[in-house]
């Protein structure tokens, strides 16, 4: 479950990486529209990896990756709250982009794709406080699993989707990640089958 303490260094460290990640694009960049464009994809990337190491965490385990998954459970909390700071700076930076350049437009979709996923995100880390896991009773695993494959799915259409509709996947932003995400993917169905099978074990036994 994580302790108030792991929760909120990882929110610090989180978005204090994003920021400084920001900083650095932005001003190797050029300091211009492209160089804020350019910082908003390195942090939603940087966020992308927090969200996927608390994705795989379960998962490894099945797949035989016993100490990634051990390190990863032990400090999911503090990699969610991480996964919080830094997209909390990618949506601030969403917000410089159009105060600077008022021109932007954000598609309707993305507005309210992307918003869901906002409120979803906000929605898991709130909800992992040990007072509100209690109210919630039953629910808490309800919305985790909800929430987590609805952030699954945000994640999916930015990395899987979109690349290949605008034809950028085997660029430096996308092919890597876009491996990682299919990665992500097929570990979480590897355990998912893995577990059915030792159910079925289970009951012929």
């Amino acid at each position: 479950m994580g302790t108030n303490t792991e929760r909120f260094v990882g929110l610090a460290v989180g978005s204090a990486l994003s920021a400084c990640l920001a900083r650095m694009v932005y001003t190797l960049a050029g300091k211009d529209h492209e160089a804020v464009l350019l910082a908003l994809q390195s942090t939603a990337r940087l966020s992308f990896l927090f969200w996927l190491s608390t994705f795989i965490a379960t998962p490894a385990l099945s797949c035989g990756a016993q100490r990634l998954a051990i390190l990863l459970k032990a400090r999911r909390s503090a990699l969610g709250f991480a996964f919080v700071g830094s997209h909390i700076v990618h949506l601030s930076l969403n917000v410089v982009l159009k105060l600077q350049y008022p021109d932007t437009v954000f598609p309707l979709f993305i507005l309210v794709f992307g918003g869901l996923g906002v409120i979803t995100m906000l929605a898991l880390a709130v909800s992992s406080f040990p007072s509100v896991r209690l109210a919630l009773g039953s629910g808490f695993s309800k919305l985790h699993s909800s929430g987590t494959w609805y952030l699954a799915a945000v994640f999916a259409y930015g990395l899987l989707l979109q690349p290949i509709m605008r034809q950028q996947l085997f660029t430096v932003l996308y092919l890597p990640f876009f491996v990682l995400m299919l990665a992500a993917l097929g570990m979480r169905l590897f355990a998912a089958l893995a577990r059915s099978s030792r159910i079925d074990l289970q009951r012929v036994s």
